[in-house]
């Protein structure tokens, strides 16, 4: 079996993306700030919505995948929610960006993005019947962990140790996130994230698998999903092995081209 190409950059810089500028009436996918979409995930008004997660001609292509867009499975004050994002080829869009804001640290399972409805954290779609589409990301407590998909039937070895027994292409820990912004941007085969806060420069840094396509796919057929303060399985119920965490406050996200 061929390892994954990967192209793995890690620095200290500028965040990776700034918000797009304004939109012509026919560019869905590139909102200005005040119409990303926002989430409240903590704090007296939360949890919440904005309007322009509904409102916008990008957010169509949108779902919050729980019953009652929001959850809080363990009750402690940390809202959940989990949605998925397509992208049809009418609509131009390939990529969708997050801005997640940590009012304390993470802890546990606070952010997870995926390909499969069934990514629960950790690589390997839960134990399910690998599929093409099945990378996910996640910050497990404070260690930020991408792990690859692969063909059907198979697991991808890991990238920085060809001896482990998972698909890991990246873990990293990561500063204390109280107070600080991680980005993250999927695109197709690409992930690229980036950590900033009042009291210092970024850490960024990108990973793509243009040759093999292990990493995340975007298309018309497939699918993204993001959760907050828990994992995406099961998606319109429970957290799946009641895997939760704590730390995000606030998500902003739209899509883009």
């Amino acid at each position: 079996m061929h390892r994954p190409q990967l192209s793995i950059a890690i620095s200290l810089g500028l965040l990776l993306a700034s918000w797009p500028a304004s939109p012509t009436l026919a560019d869905a996918c590139r909102p200005i700030e005040a119409k990303a979409c926002t989430l409240w995930l903590r704090g007296e008004s939360a949890p919440r919505a904005s309007a322009s997660c509904s409102d916008e001609a990008w957010s169509r292509h949108l779902t919050f995948e729980q019953p009652k867009r929001f959850s809080d499975s363990d009750k402690d004050g940390w809202a959940e929610t989990v949605l998925s994002f397509r992208f049809p080829p009418e609509a131009g869009c390939g990529c969708v960006f997050f801005r997640i804001h940590y009012a304390e640290n993470s802890t546990r399972h606070s952010a997870h993005i995926g390909n499969s409805a069934t990514n629960n954290g950790f690589g390997g779609d839960a134990g399910t019947v690998p599929t093409l589409n099945y990378a996910e990301a996640h910050m497990g407590g404070p260690s930020l962990m991408l792990f690859s998909g692969g063909a059907p039937g198979e697991r991808v070895r890991d990238t920085l140790d060809p001896f482990a027994h998972h698909d890991t292409d990246l873990l990293l820990k990561l500063p204390d996130m109280e107070g600080r912004t991680l980005e993250i941007e999927v695109c197709d085969q690409s992930f690229a994230f980036a950590v900033a806060g009042s009291d210092g420069p970024a850490l960024q840094g990108s990973l793509e698998t243009p040759l093999h396509r292990h990493s995340f796919v975007v298309n018309a057929r497939s699918r993204i999903y993001a959760a907050f303060n828990r994992v995406i399985r099961d998606k319109n119920g429970a957290p799946n092995q009641g895997r939760v965490g704590s730390g995000v406050e606030r998500v902003e996200f739209f899509l883009s081209p």
